[in-house]
């Protein structure tokens, strides 16, 4: 009796079912990935949001005026923002050393004495691969607001809105995070609704 040859290689309908798990695996990746860019952006607007926030009530609970630096090369790849005690700080100097870092005193303690320690404060694109942001949707690179320690109305007053766009690639999401003449920061839609964001930017490029 002879031996069967030994069969190798795929058959057809191995070769049919491997290649429909893998358009099964392409179709749920997708948005997977849609969904991940998407909260890359959300991530970096919300961020900022919170940092214009704490501007406000850290320069009303000071007193003081507080400074907001915003900087971003000219392709938006490369961007941060800085809170600082003093005007001109650099948000991209990670060195709390440096003359020109973002500084900011803070209260180290709860007993009413008083005392203040800096800390480096600044928030920027590390954490954000592939979101670009723009300023004004103008070409700006680096914006400087002064926040006020009676009411955190920022100078020069927004007129009527100062706007930081963020964009996220391969898939083009969008938001806005705009600051109105009072100082107010929302987040809005700069194109289609991206997360729970619907509400169109009052300002769009």
């Amino acid at each position: 009796m002879r031996n069967r040859r030994r069969q190798t290689g795929f058959t057809l309908i191995e070769l049919m079912v491997t290649l429909a798990v893998l358009v099964i695996l392409v179709s749920l990746a997708s948005p997977i990935m849609n969904m991940l860019e998407q909260r890359k952006v959300v991530g970096a607007a919300e961020g900022v949001f919170e940092e214009i926030q704490f501007i406000r009530s850290e320069a009303i609970m000071q007193g003081r005026e507080l400074h907001l630096r915003v900087q971003a090369d000219s392709g938006g790849d490369d961007w941060c923002i800085g809170i600082s005690n003093n005007a001109g700080c650099d948000c991209s100097v990670e060195d709390s050393n440096a003359t020109d870092a973002c500084l900011l005193d803070v209260a180290v303690d709860d007993d009413g004495s008083g005392a203040t320690q800096q800390v480096l404060r600044r928030f920027t694109h590390d954490d954000f691969a592939d979101v670009s942001m723009e300023i004004n949707g103008n070409g700006d690179t680096e914006l400087d607001l002064a926040f006020d320690g009676v009411r955190g109305i920022p100078s020069p007053r927004p007129d009527p809105f100062e706007q930081f766009r963020f964009e996220s690639s391969p898939n083009n999401f969008e938001l806005g995070v705009e600051i109105n003449a009072i100082g107010r920061p929302s987040i809005c839609a700069s194109g289609r609704a991206t997360g729970r964001y619907q509400t169109a930017c009052e300002v769009n490029p």
